[in-house]
């Protein structure tokens, strides 16, 4: 590890006002770990005003993206048990129903908005339920 990063980590874990200030400043222009961006040119929103409903699910799936292509696996065992298996294989198949699939069905679509719209209400719910083992 660089030499430079040792001291930043050991400045930032320290528990000075210096230590947090330095975590303040990182995380509030670098790492900015309390904002979810829900621009994407997967889902269709780039910028400007977006309907609510709309940008509930864009940043409820960007948790997701963000976790399973920044977090995942982490220091969790998917192995240990058939039910982390199976919670493992429900939040990849909701990342490839979002990042994949869903762009295909909406390029596919008919014209029928409310099938899209019931289909992405049914995803949501299912990430919700396994919104609690998101963390690494």
């Amino acid at each position: 590890m660089k030499l430079l990063t040792r001291i930043r980590r050991a400045v930032e874990n320290s528990r000075t006002p210096i230590g947090r200030a330095v975590y303040w400043l990182r995380t509030h222009t670098v790492d900015r770990y309390h904002l979810v961006d829900i621009r994407n040119p997967r889902n269709g929103y780039t910028w400007g005003w977006i309907d609510r409903s709309d940008a509930m699910l864009f940043a409820a799936f960007a948790v997701l993206v963000d976790f399973v292509e920044k977090e995942y696996p982490g220091y969790v065992d998917w192995e240990y048990t058939d039910e982390m298996r199976a919670q493992r294989d429900e939040i990849l198949a909701l990342h490839r129903w979002w990042t994949k699939d869903r762009a295909d069905e909406r390029d596919a679509d008919d014209g029928s908005t409310d099938a899209m719209d019931d289909k992405d209400d049914a995803m949501l719910l299912r990430l919700m339920a396994v919104r609690g083992i998101l963390w690494t």
